[in-house]
């Protein structure tokens, strides 16, 4: 069973507290949802190569973290409302199209709204989230402990935007691989972990908790060309719809390790896209994924009242102006949950 805490070698001062034991649930989704299969999404430790395929880097915002304040303009929407007809509207103001959304309230269950929660679209680093769940799940088993070493293998070597220790012959502890996953989305750590785990071992886990659309195919790639993955088969898959469905099972703490996964996204590195549209005392753990061909965010919404949204935002848009376009659309919707009582 887990518990107690793991200290994580790049940071000593992060201790990340494991879940208390929970019972292995399906997750019940909305909906059936279709994955998507265009190229993944590449974060560089060095420029990116010029091309018309070249990756995306990401962009920080001003905050960081789960504890996130928003912009200053406050949008007027129906308070308390959110429907289809509010994403919709939401994007067109913020000119992001095509779009696939959710919005549910998790701490009152009933109010949910979505746009094409099916649509495919790749996943990019929004992969990182069940590929966690997977390795916890591991844990929880018995097969594997967080404090275990990994040596990263020189062949999972790929860029990353943030400041990554994953260098050929680095020993990581499972924990600290799924952090820096995660907080950073370090594409050397998910490729060790896919390694570690098996890409065909992660789908039918994500598989056997109901996320019927979601698979891990091939390795990710930091910058162009991409990585040699001779065992890849096909392009990942992770649609909004599994998206919302598993950050809703992981606030409900139905998912083993929930709460590192959790506290991993609440130190989010990449802040510029949904927080942007936040207000004050607004919290967001959340995750992001990116490549020339798509845009995303999505996570758990903790308003200052203590309402809790899953928000998830795809978007087949993608340009420098991208990100701020996210933020649009967030305090859009933002608006149309009201004011905190």
């Amino acid at each position: 069973m887990l518990c107690g805490l793991v200290r994580h070698r790049s940071d000593a001062s992060v201790l990340s507290p494991l879940v208390a034991p929970c019972e292995p649930a399906r997750l019940r989704l909305g909906s059936r949802h279709r994955g998507g299969n265009v190229r993944g999404r590449a974060q560089s430790q060095r420029p990116p190569p010029r091309s018309t395929l070249r990756q995306r880097t990401h962009r920080r915002g001003a905050a960081q973290g789960g504890a996130t304040l928003g912009v200053a303009s406050r949008p007027r929407g129906r308070a308390g409302v959110i429907d289809a007809a509010l994403l919709a509207a939401a994007a067109r103001e913020a000119g992001l199209a095509p779009v696939s959304a959710v919005v549910e309230r998790i701490d009152r269950p009933g109010e949910r709204a979505e746009l094409d929660p099916e649509l495919e679209l790749y996943p990019a680093s929004m992969i990182k989230v069940p590929i966690a769940v997977a390795a916890l799940a591991r844990v929880e088993a018995g097969a594997l402990t967080l404090g275990q070493d990994v040596a990263v293998d020189e062949r999972n070597l790929t860029a990353n935007d943030a400041p990554s220790p994953m260098r050929a012959g680095y020993r990581a502890t499972l924990g600290e691989l799924i952090d820096l996953m995660l907080s950073r989305s370090d594409n050397v750590a998910t490729n060790q972990l896919i390694d570690l785990l098996g890409r065909e071992a992660i789908t039918r886990h994500c598989r056997s908790i109901g996320l019927t659309r979601t698979a891990v195919r091939r390795k990710l790639s930091g910058s162009l060309p991409l990585i040699a993955d001779p065992e890849a088969n096909g392009r990942n898959a992770h649609p909004a719809g599994d998206a919302a469905a598993l950050f809703a099972a992981l606030d409900a703490r139905r998912l083993p390790g929930a709460l590192v996964v959790l506290g991993a996204l609440a130190r989010q590195y990449w802040t510029g896209k949904l927080p942007l549209g936040l207000r004050p005392g607004d919290r967001f753990a959340h995750k992001t994924g990116d490549t020339d061909e798509v845009s995303h965010d999505g996570g758990i919404l903790t308003l200052a009242d203590g309402r809790r949204y899953v928000v998830v935002l795809y978007t087949g848009a993608t340009s420098p102006d991208t990100d701020p376009r996210f933020g649009t659309w967030m305090a859009r919707v933002r608006a149309g949950l009201g004011e905190n009582s």
